[in-house]
């Protein structure tokens, strides 16, 4: 879609602590209309001057911009609500840091790496990607004329290799569950976990997919589910007649007004 009327959607009624930052924004076309002054086009393709943001109401205009921001990613990125909780959290803990993201400088960002000194190296990577995508955005919005991310940090990062379960492992967690379930009166945790390893085994369902799972999304008569996962975007995922006979159930046992 058009990047200009979802930035126009973003910032309608947004007020920061100094006004003149959003008054320079224009519904009318992204980047060209900020090149225009307040009178009208520039001859000589000079842009308006920068928003100002000022010292003493830093950490007012962050509130604001990390709103901004974060709308932007959960509109035009589909980002979930996980990962806007972690970046809105990973900003603020930053701002805090450096006395307000809005104005800090270079050498204010320089600061951050001996702060998370004591942190994992992926746990710096992350903080440090949100900060860049941050300012990326607020340089892209006009907010900022510089960039001041290129002093963050950016730590090596290893991906370690998968742990695995061997085939008898495997084996042997079916048999323990089956002989849970496979009783006369069998707990209802059980054909819980019994329904829960036999969607995770026969789909390859992430973590948080599986958990989360409503209730309408299994349908007995039907051999797959519809999964909504990272970025919002839609699968379909096939799963066996062992899992939809494990789900059923454990529905049994569940109330019909719980999601």
């Amino acid at each position: 879609g058009d990047r200009g009327t979802a930035r126009c959607r973003r910032h309608a009624g947004a007020r920061l602590a100094s006004p003149a930052a959003w008054s320079s924004l224009s519904c009318g076309g992204g980047a060209a209309s900020r090149r225009a002054g307040p009178g009208g086009a520039d001859d000589r393709g000079r842009g308006p001057d920068p928003p100002v943001l000022t010292r003493s109401g830093a950490m007012d205009d962050d509130a604001v911009l990390i709103d901004r921001f974060l709308e932007m990613m959960a509109a035009e990125r589909g980002a979930s609500r996980n990962t806007l909780l972690a970046y809105r959290t990973d900003l603020q803990g930053a701002g805090e840091i450096v006395g307000g993201l809005a104005v800090a400088s270079q050498d204010m960002l320089g600061r951050l790496a001996g702060e998370w000194a004591p942190l994992a190296a992926s746990t710096v990577a992350r903080k440090a990607s949100a900060l860049r995508a941050f300012y990326a955005f607020l340089e892209e919005e006009g907010l900022r004329a510089d960039n001041p991310g290129a002093a963050l940090p950016r730590p090596v990062t290893r991906r370690p290799l998968p742990k695995i379960l061997s085939s008898q492992e495997v084996d042997s967690l079916f048999a323990l569950i089956a002989q849970r379930v496979e009783t006369a009166h069998p707990a209802p945790l059980d054909l819980r976990l019994s329904a829960l390893i036999e969607l995770l085994y026969g789909s390859g369902l992430r973590a948080t997919e599986l958990v989360s799972l409503p209730r309408k999304a299994l349908a007995v008569d039907r051999p797959f589910l519809i999964i909504r996962g990272k970025g919002a975007r839609e699968r379909l995922v096939p799963i066996s007649d062992r899992a939809r006979a494990a789900v059923a159930t454990w529905l049994a046992h569940v109330p019909a007004d719980s999601p």
